[in-house]
């Protein structure tokens, strides 16, 4: 009965987040010794994020919004480390991707993902490692055993008025 109480708490108490941003540990050589990430986030009925600099929701989103983003994703260099700024709004189950747009094919490739719950996430920052991500299987000898994805939640606007 305690267990029960305390997760019914739990889950009353964390109804979602805010993804701030993602940063990108130990990037890997995708295209000319730099990666061009972006981020993706889906949720069972809908994409809640999208960063590609073509997606109709980014652009709609870039209209409406007081804070102008950039339109081509940040190159960072191979083995360094580099943000990609979200401001999204998260709760229940979701989806990650982590994307990088090729210039020279105007295409994108994504090369991780992770399924992730809001309910057991807690503001701050949630460390992943390449053994915690689903990794495509073009992306795996790219991809260091020292790379990991440092997500950075806060409250959303939503939960922390309730």
């Amino acid at each position: 009965l305690i267990h029960c109480l305390a997760y019914s708490l739990v889950f009353r108490s964390v109804q979602g987040l805010r993804l701030d941003r993602v940063i990108l540990n130990n990037a890997p050589d995708v295209e000319g010794g730099v990666m061009r990430p972006f981020v993706q986030i889906l949720t069972d009925t809908s994409i809640a994020f999208d960063g590609h600099p073509d997606s109709h929701r980014n652009l709609r989103r870039r209209r409406s919004s007081s804070k102008p983003e950039p339109r081509t994703p940040v190159a960072v260099p191979a083995g360094g480390s580099g943000k990609v700024l979200i401001g999204a709004q998260v709760s229940g189950p979701f989806l990650l991707r982590i994307c990088n747009l090729m210039p020279s094919s105007k295409q994108s490739r994504c090369l991780v993902r992770v399924g992730l719950h809001s309910h057991f996430l807690a503001p701050g920052v949630v460390r992943l490692a390449v053994g915690e991500l689903d990794i495509a299987f073009g992306a795996v000898r790219k991809l260091s055993p020292d790379f990991f994805l440092d997500l950075v939640f806060s409250p959303s606007s939503s939960s922390s008025s309730s």
